[in-house]
């Protein structure tokens, strides 16, 4: 599976337990495991949308680990970062499409617009 489905999948995940679930914690959504992780994904927004830019359709198991995992040895990059990355471009996404439209994305079509949300998801740099 390429980094950006993988990516998807746990983020809209995320996404769908918030929008679903008015009020959620930041804990019970996941987004504070490791602790942090949301706060610092959000201070080092520009290099991680450029890394997952870059690595969109990585199939390394290291690229996974580092994004999906614990295993980030980068203090940028928090384990799990993947997940605060995915819930950030389906959060966008939804602003543009209906939730069953949003569900069903897969293939070229997700990669294509997932691409164009992480240009924009990023404070200029």
């Amino acid at each position: 599976m390429p980094l950006y489905a993988a990516i998807w999948e746990e983020g809209l995940a995320t996404y769908v337990s918030d929008w679903s679930t008015p009020g959620a914690s930041r804990a019970s959504l996941l987004l504070d495991i490791p602790k942090g992780m949301e706060q610092t994904c959000m201070a080092n927004l520009p290099f991680l949308v450029d890394d997952v830019t870059a690595k969109l359709d990585s199939k390394d198991v290291a690229d996974y680990g580092d994004y999906l995992l614990f295993r980030s040895k980068d203090p940028r990059r928090p384990g799990r970062a993947g997940y605060c990355i995915g819930y950030l471009l389906a959060k966008q996404l939804h602003t543009r499409m209906p939730m069953d439209a949003l569900v069903a994305l897969e293939g070229e079509t997700l990669r294509g617009l997932l691409a164009e949300a992480l240009r924009t998801l990023a404070p200029t740099r």
